[in-house]
């Protein structure tokens, strides 16, 4: 769900997002502040000097504002228009070390220990998520129309979800615990 950086204030984007995870809380991966900023200076919305660190600083005042009033709130992107290895990569990296939130990441690496990993995927019978979480994490899988298909606990370590009575098709992964919500897609061979 895209929050608008442009033409908004972050108290409103904060609203907004109260009113998506309200309505749509099942089916929402995550919020993506501000569409394209890698385009921002040439488009003229910002000045021509506009890059990742001006955008940081807009992004960390939407996100702490949104964050205090939606504790539950997961994040991603930035989404940019042609400058992913530029602007992208290096703004999630700089995200992920100064621990901003939750992240989604197919990066098994031990940096990324406690991020929602789920792996196959496309799957057919299994998904495994590796997590680092304390004890009552859950997970659950929902369909594109929010319902709620399928819960399980999450084990120490990693946890394996039998995906294998689920029919062909996209479905929404979130994981629940005291550290907060991280989503991410499976799909269903």
């Amino acid at each position: 769900m895209g929050l608008n950086l442009r033409d908004s204030n972050a108290s409103l984007a904060a609203t907004e997002a109260g009113y998506v995870i309200q309505k749509y809380d099942s089916t929402v991966i995550g919020f993506e502040i501000g569409n394209e900023p890698d385009q921002y200076a040439k488009r003229r919305y910002r000045g021509n000097t506009y890059w990742d660190t001006n955008y940081e600083k807009e992004y960390m005042k939407y996100y702490n504002t949104i964050r205090e009033k939606q504790p539950t709130a997961v994040f991603t992107g930035p989404a940019c228009s042609s400058s992913y290895k530029e602007f992208t990569l290096p703004f999630c990296r700089k995200m992920d070390t100064i621990k901003t939130g939750s992240s989604v990441t197919n990066d098994h690496s031990e940096n990324n220990k406690h991020l929602l990993n789920p792996y196959p995927n496309p799957a057919s019978e299994k998904v495994t998520v590796n997590t680092d979480l304390p004890e009552h994490s859950v997970i659950s899988i929902y369909n594109l129309q929010g319902q709620l298909l399928l819960q399980q606990p999450v084990q120490p370590g990693k946890t394996d979800i039998d995906i294998s009575d689920l029919a062909k098709g996209v479905y929404i992964l979130r994981l629940y615990s005291n550290a907060g919500v991280a989503a991410g897609r499976i799909m269903k061979e």
